[in-house]
Order: C-alpha cells, then structure tokens, then sequence
C-alpha cells in the first residue's frame, strides 16, 4: 500500500498458501472480493480505501481502480483541509495580533498589482499551493515577501487564515 499500489482480490482462492490467515479472514466476513487502494494526497499515502464484495465475487477492473483512487484522493484533500483549518483556528487562538487587510473590516483587498512584484515561479507556487489548500506552504511563501510589501502580505494572511484559497485562485488566474 505504501508503494501506492492498489490491493484487488476477486476470489480468496487467489491467495498463497503463506496467507492462510488472510484467507481465513475472507471465509469467516464471507468476502468474496475486494479491492483497496491508497488514500494519497501530496504524494503521501495518508490511508486506504476499501469495497468487499460479500454476494458474489468481482474482477476489478481498471476502471473500478481508478474510480476508487479519484474518490480516496477527494477524502484525503477532504481530509488535509480539515487538518489545516484547525492548525489555522488553534494558531489564531494563540495569537491575539492578527494581520489584516480590509474593506470594512470583511474582507482582503488584493489586485494583480501587488502580485505583479513577486517573481513568477513564487506566484505559480502560490498558485499550486492554493490549488492544493496547503495553507503551511502558502505561509511559508508569505513568509518570504519583502517587508516593504504589507497590502500583499496582509491581504495573503487573511485570505489564508479565513480559508480564501478560492480568492488566491481566482487572483492569480486572473493575471494570467
């Protein structure tokens, strides 16, 4: 599984004599079949996925692989969301200073221009980053804006913090 590969067993016959304990298994649940696949996101395996077949027993096709990777991979982006919105919500409880650009007080306020003095390989990490809601890389790219640039580094922050990969998004395409 760590080598991201898929498991499919379509019979408990196919198992080796070695894995007598795994086709016990199989008899005693009544699985005739069943595929597993990696739960991967950021080129890491963070989990597995499986379906058993208890009526019957199924060949896997390629198809069927794939369409339960697609949906191990939305659970796992599911997942890191999660993770980097509460990592986002403790920091923000522990730090009384927040960094904000506003309108009004709601929302950050940042056109093409105050991303036009960042080299484009930064943007296009931000981009990707955004892309993939990896909120630590995305700090750790506001992390390397010159000081002199406080509308962008403000309005970056509070997009980050208040979950806004959306608005990264659309701001970086929109130079594009």
């Amino acid at each position: 599984m760590l080598n991201h590969q898929a498991i499919a067993i379509s019979s408990p016959t196919e198992f080796s004599p070695e894995a007598a304990a795994e086709r016990e298994i199989f008899q005693r649940q009544s699985i005739q079949s069943m595929l597993v696949v990696p739960m991967t996101h950021s080129d890491k395996v963070v989990g597995s996925l499986g379906v058993e077949v208890v009526r019957g027993s199924k060949t896997w096709t390629q198809d069927d692989i794939n369409l339960l990777k697609l949906v191990g991979e939305l659970i796992a982006i599911g997942w890191a969301r999660h993770k980097a919105e509460e990592a986002l919500l403790a920091q923000d409880s522990q730090s009384k200073d927040t960094q904000t650009s506003t309108s009004g007080g709601d929302e950050a306020i940042l056109t093409a221009d105050d991303l036009a003095v960042m080299p484009a390989a930064w943007v296009a990490e931000l981009h990707q980053a955004a892309i993939e809601v990896d909120s630590d890389r995305i700090v750790q790219l506001i992390e390397q804006i010159p000081d002199c640039h406080v509308a962008l580094i403000e309005g970056l922050t509070h997009w980050v913090h208040n979950f806004c990969f959306d608005e990264i998004i659309e701001l970086i395409e929109s130079i594009n």
